[in-house]
């Protein structure tokens, strides 16, 4: 039963990473048409800034979900 609910587990972990490389693929696909629409036009620094946090946190999600998948970290405190 324990093994049953870990293979759950580790499909939903599974998930969560292709669903977070998908968020970082959009994320840096709609960086790139922000940067294109605003280059001449004014201070892109805030762009910058704002596409940095959105694939750090992308990246964060990821690395969470694997070590999640490896078994470094478990999803309960018991």
């Amino acid at each position: 039963r324990d093994r049953l609910r870990s293979r759950g587990l580790g499909d939903v972990y599974k998930r969560q990473v292709v669903v977070f490389s998908l968020f970082t693929a959009y994320d840096n696909q709609n960086l790139k048409v922000m940067y294109s629409q605003f280059a001449g036009q004014a201070d892109t620094t805030g762009l910058a800034v704002n596409g940095a946090l959105r694939l750090y946190l992308d990246f964060v999600n990821i690395f969470f979900a694997l070590l999640r998948i490896f078994g470094v970290v478990s999803g309960s405190r018991d």
